[in-house]
């Protein structure tokens, strides 16, 4: 950024010269405002990388195919900033007849760094990301008021042991599906956790409920994608009851290229997926559901990160 000011004689002498030494001040407000650009482009660039890589892995697991996962652990840029004001010239009085001319000058620039960890090679992270949901955990996202259905949905395998038998969370088998969404419904104000285990209270007995973890629910989500692009024969999409309305649990489509360039798409064996943002599901609440349990399972011991340059 470059910045050059002239005052000529036709203004009063005090004005030509706050012009002269205001430039400084408007290069301070400059460099202000790149930073802030700076501080929300990071912020975005980590809100797509999750989404992004959420739904990427969804798409891997609709074809039963390896995850990997990634994590931004620190965004940072090595600010230059440099200004300078040049002589000032001229004569100065009431009869003046000289050109009044000074220059401001400055620039700024960014080396932005990103560090990443690739979570998958590190075992803690694995254990935490195969491993079931704890009790505690759910107990937590009950008491904070977050959708029963959509939870239950997400996170619940089977529900063992009523009196009619075992009930399947599986949307590829509709009759099955069918008879565990009106169990699940008719029964969810039941839905608790007791003595370190999530129980659904049926007809008089409580029910056992196998509980996923955070990869089996990317893989249901895989299923529900398998269903929606074709690659499976039949099978339903899930839905919550909000206030009378049936909202989709999950959504995926597949766009052309130029519908695809934009902030949650993603290219995948050479085609544009993304989530549709113009009909009322519960996609991005999924998805943002599933990274908040990949964050609180497999946190507690990370590989060191590596570290990636970006130049601008």
């Amino acid at each position: 950024m470059n910045t050059n000011i002239s005052a000529r004689r036709v203004f009063p002498s005090r004005l030509r010269l706050a012009l002269l030494f205001a430039g400084p001040l408007l290069f301070t407000s400059c460099i202000h405002n790149t930073l802030s650009h700076q501080a929300l482009s990071f912020n975005r660039t980590v809100h797509e990388h999750r989404v992004e890589q959420l739904l990427l892995n969804v798409l891997r697991a609709s074809n039963r195919e390896p995850m990997a996962l990634t994590a931004v652990t620190s965004l940072s840029t090595s600010n230059t900033k440099r200004a300078s004001i040049g002589p000032v010239s001229g004569t100065f009085g009431a009869l003046a007849t000289d050109l009044y001319t000074g220059s401001v000058s400055g620039s700024v620039s960014a080396s932005p760094n990103m560090a990443i960890t690739i979570l998958d090679d590190d075992p803690d992270f694995m254990r935490g990301f195969v491993s079931p949901v704890p009790h505690s955990t759910i107990r937590h996202f009950l008491e904070q008021g977050w959708n029963s259905q959509l939870l239950a949905l997400l996170l619940i395998e089977e529900i063992k042991n009523t009196k009619n038998g075992n009930f399947v969370n599986d949307p590829r088998d509709p009759e099955a599906f069918s008879a565990f969404r009106d169990l699940l419904r008719s029964n969810l104000q039941y839905l608790e956790v007791v003595d370190d285990q999530v129980r659904l209270r049926v007809t008089g007995s409580d029910a056992l409920v196998v509980v996923r973890s955070p990869q089996s629910v990317l893989y249901y989500l895989g299923e529900l994608a398998r269903i929606q692009l074709g690659n499976q024969s039949n099978g339903v999409i899930p839905t919550i009851d909000s206030h009378g309305v049936e909202e989709p649990l999950f959504l995926i489509e597949r766009v052309g290229e130029k519908a695809g360039k934009s902030g949650g798409s993603v290219v995948y064996r050479g085609q544009f997926y993304r989530v549709p943002m113009d009909q009322d599901s519960r996609s991005l609440q999924a998805l943002a559901f599933v990274q908040q349990l990949i964050n609180l399972q497999t946190k507690t011991v990370a590989p060191a990160p590596s570290t990636l340059r970006l130049v601008p």
